[in-house]
């Protein structure tokens, strides 16, 4: 893992967009996450819910309650990065 996560801005269809202290910006789709684990079903039938989340202590992930969260390697390893044009 390159870094932790310093920024985290939640975009529509469920993408977020991360930017870790290295600088770097990773898009990370929670579509599958939705899809896998029923926790995350939640997103779906209150939409509003994946606008309001949080960074965790120390930047290692990020959350939306106690019960759903993705760590930051997840963001890093599984998101797109993105360059500042891409933006």
């Amino acid at each position: 893992m390159e870094g932790v996560i310093k920024h985290v801005r939640p975009l529509d269809k469920y993408i977020l967009e991360a930017e870790f202290t290295s600088g770097e910006i990773r898009r990370y789709d929670c579509q599958r996450l939705i899809d896998e684990i029923p926790a995350f079903q939640v997103l779906i039938h209150d939409p509003e819910i994946f606008f309001h989340l949080q960074i965790t202590s120390g930047g290692y992930g990020i959350a939306w309650n106690d019960e759903l969260d993705v760590a930051s390697e997840e963001i890093w390893d599984n998101g797109i990065a993105i360059t500042l044009s891409e933006k």
